[in-house]
């Protein structure tokens, strides 16, 4: 009799066990799979998109960006403005600097000016957003969230505030941590904008003092709106 007992004893003790084990994994499992469509829900929500309006073109060229709500809060108000109240069509990209073959190269004298190594061109697109709303730009400030600047990195332009913002086509270690950085270009979209500069046509402004600037001869309209993916 003590025999069985104990046999039946083993038998509930391995079954308590084996309950707990599986429960504890279908709650892993479960908290694992939360965890994933909440991250999946953060990224869609902070994903905008620049259509741009290329003449020529029948259906807008798509760039999609992702805002840094937390590091520069401000400029991701604007840019939601923006969205919400309309560009009024002046949102526009009017500057295209292509990416030099020597751009960073210790042969080249470390300046960004007069044949430096770091242009002119200057390996960038610039442009602005106007929001259709008073007194908004008074949000697209200067923040102190100022990396050094990588390719693909949104930032604002001149080292202040918006509107006019830039998209660095290369990185951009010269300006050191001089610029607000608020978004980046998804990896897959820059190439769209590196065809830009390649395919559309570009003249140079020499202003009395440097640097030349390079500007799209036609200014690209675009819009933006907010997406999931």
């Amino acid at each position: 009799p003590h025999k069985k007992r104990y046999k039946r004893r083993r038998k509930s003790i391995s079954y308590i066990i084996f309950s707990i084990i599986l429960l504890t994994f279908a709650t892993i499992c479960l908290l694992r799979q939360s965890r994933t469509k909440s991250i999946a829900t953060e990224e869609e929500v902070s994903l905008v998109a620049l259509d741009m309006h290329l003449s020529g073109d029948s259906t807008p060229t798509r760039v999609r960006l992702k805002l840094y709500e937390k590091e520069a809060p401000g400029a991701a108000r604007f840019v939601r403005q923006a969205i919400e109240y309309g560009c009024k069509d002046k949102c526009t990209i009017y500057r295209g600097e292509p990416v030099p073959d020597y751009w960073g190269s210790e042969e080249k004298p470390d300046r960004f000016f007069d044949g430096g190594r770091w242009g002119p061109p200057y390996a960038l697109i610039q442009g602005q957003i106007v929001v259709g709303q008073k007194n908004a730009i008074d949000i697209a400030k200067p923040e102190p969230h100022r990396p050094i600047i990588e390719r693909g990195m949104v930032a604002w332009a001149g080292g202040k505030g918006g509107p006019h913002f830039f998209v660095a086509l290369a990185n951009h270690p010269e300006w050191e941590h001089g610029h607000t950085v608020f978004a980046e270009v998804l990896p897959k979209d820059m190439v769209k904008l590196d065809d830009l500069v390649k395919t559309r046509p570009l003249v140079e402004t020499k202003p009395k003092r440097p640097p030349i600037v390079t500007n799209f001869v036609e200014p690209i309209r675009f819009t933006i709106q907010e997406i999931k993916s």
